[in-house]
Order: C-alpha cells, then sequence, then structure tokens
C-alpha cells in the first residue's frame, strides 16, 4: 500500500553547476502536475509528463527545482543590472573617453551598451543533451525517493486500517451474538401482535405478509453477513497496490449496512455498537482518502 501524500528532495551536481529538487505529492481524485521551475529546467515538464505519469496513478504533484549560481555567473549577473541601471552613465563614459574613444570609437558607434546587455538572454536550451541525459537521471531518482516516501506512509496507512478493520470484526461479532439472545423477545412481540387479530377477520396470505414484514423489521442477521463479507473482502484489498478507490467503494457498501442495521436494531446494546461501528468506518473513509 503507497500513501497519495510524500515528500522527497534530491540535489546534486554537473559540470560545476548545483541543482536543488524538491516534489511533493498531496491528495487528488486525479492526476494533476504542478510546476516552479527554473526557465533553463522548463524541458523537464515534458519529462514529468510522460515518465513521471506512469509511475504516479493520481495526486496533486508540486515539483520545484532551481540552479544555484556560481560565482562567475553571479557576478556576470551583478554587472548586468548594475548596467541596465546606468546606461546614459555608461554611455557617457565611453564617448568621452579619449583611450577608448581611439581605438574603439567606430565600434560604439554602431554597438551601443543596450545592444551589449540585450545580448544576455536565456538560452532556448541552456544544456547540452549530454547534461540534459544528466538531469533526467537525477529525476528518476528523485521519483523514487518520492515513491519510497509514500511507501512509508503506506504502512502507517495500512497499520491502521488493518486495525480498525478488525475493530469492525469484533463489533459486528458482538451484533451477532446480541440479536441471537434476542430472538426469544422477537418472537414474543410477533406472538403478541398475532393475539390481538380477531381470528374471523384474518386472512392467511394477509397474515403471512405481515409476519415477514415484521421479521425483517427486527431481524438484521442478513446484514450482519453482508458486512462480514465486506470486511473480508476489505482484508485482501488493503493489501493490494493502488487499492483506494475499490476501499473507498467497499466502505461505502460497509457504511450502507451500518446504517440498515442502525434502523433495525430496537434493543438498547444495539445501538451503541452501532455508533461504534459508524464511527470506525467514518475513520476509515477518512484515511483511505490518502491511499493511492
Amino acid at each position: 500500500m503507497k500513501s497519495m501524500t510524500g515528500f522527497a528532495k534530491h540535489s546534486f551536481t554537473i559540470n560545476g553547476v548545483e541543482f536543488v529538487f524538491e516534489i511533493k505529492s498531496l491528495n487528488n481524485r486525479f492526476l494533476n502536475w504542478n510546476f516552479e521551475l527554473d526557465s533553463t529546467l522548463s524541458f523537464l515538464e515534458q519529462y514529468f509528463f510522460e515518465k513521471g505519469s506512469k509511475i504516479i496513478p493520481r495526486g496533486s504533484i508540486t515539483v520545484k527545482g532551481f540552479v544555484k549560481k556560481n560565482l562567475q555567473s553571479a557576478n556576470l549577473k551583478d554587472f548586468l543590472d548594475f548596467a541596465a541601471e546606468n546606461l546614459t552613465d555608461i554611455d557617457n563614459y565611453l564617448y568621452n573617453n579619449e583611450s577608448i574613444n581611439k581605438y574603439y570609437g567606430d565600434f560604439f558607434k554602431k554597438i551601443t551598451p543596450s545592444d551589449l546587455i540585450n545580448l544576455y538572454k536565456p538560452q532556448k536550451q541552456f544544456f547540452n543533451n549530454l547534461e540534459i541525459s544528466q538531469i533526467e537521471s537525477e529525476m528518476e531518482i528523485l521519483l523514487k525517493n518520492l515513491e519510497n516516501s509514500k511507501i512509508r506512509e503506506g504502512e502507517f496507512l495500512f497499520n491502521d486500517l488493518n486495525g480498525r478493520n478488525n475493530s469492525i470484526i469484533n463489533i459486528n461479532n458482538i451484533l451477532k451474538k446480541q440479536l441471537e439472545q434476542h430472538y426469544s423477545e422477537i418472537k414474543n412481540i410477533i406472538s403478541e401482535k398475532i393475539k390481538n387479530l380477531s381470528t374471523a377477520e384474518i386472512d392467511p396470505y394477509r397474515l403471512e405478509q405481515e409476519l415477514i414484514f415484521l421479521i425483517k423489521r427486527y431481524d438484521f442477521s442478513e446484514e450482519i453477513t453482508r458486512l462480514n463479507a465486506h470486511i473480508s473482502l476489505f482484508s485482501k484489498t488493503v493489501k493490494e497496490e493502488q487499492s483506494g478507490r475499490k476501499l473507498d467503494f467497499i466502505l461505502q457498501e460497509m457504511n450502507r449496512e451500518a446504517n440498515t442495521i442502525a434502523s433495525k436494531g430496537w434493543f438498547a446494546e444495539s445501538t451503541h455498537n452501532v455508533v461504534l461501528l459508524k464511527s470506525e468506518i467514518e475513520k476509515m473513509k477518512e484515511q483511505v482518502q490518502n491511499v493511492e
């Protein structure tokens, strides 16, 4: 069992450039990708759409990634920022400096500082193909780390769901015993109702129908049997991969049987145990929303 919630962080260095990535997964009925990447890493979006979607069936996934600036790129960026803010002063300096004018005057008549700054634009492909391949290999590690995080969280979910399922088994067995103990009371109720009928007006067919109705009204043994079947199916399904949606459906059926038992449970002990039963099912429904 895997949880839909998980977190992983991965950093690495390629050719002296340091990369830092984080990936977070939250609950979602469908698969939804969100990216917060440096512009130089935008090519990875396609990678996650193609590769990541084969590994992760559903959830809201957020991928963050940035490149840590090295000293050289930081100095260049600082210089360009300074130049952009002081173009007029730089222009005046270049044209009024005799030494620069003597040797480079013709060059600066054609090329202005603005032109030089405009040359510094992000390349469409900042990294070469080999570097891109290396980065994508590191993304496999990031996804694997996320999967491991979801598996660890899934172990806690499994233990909690399994424990609550065992509690439901115990409650259901108690309800079954209580019903058997009160069968004589049910018979007495039906007998009293028959005694109050006038024999002259009894229609055998109608009497049979009324008896069936009374038995169904007080007897919830069928619901207990069906609930046991759902419990057994839940115990098997909880061990499967990607079982979240199936478990959610089973719990809906278990809740339906619990509601029917609640409506038929006419003795005080059953009311108390049905409350416990429904409480456990509701807690399980909340936890199953986290299961992949």
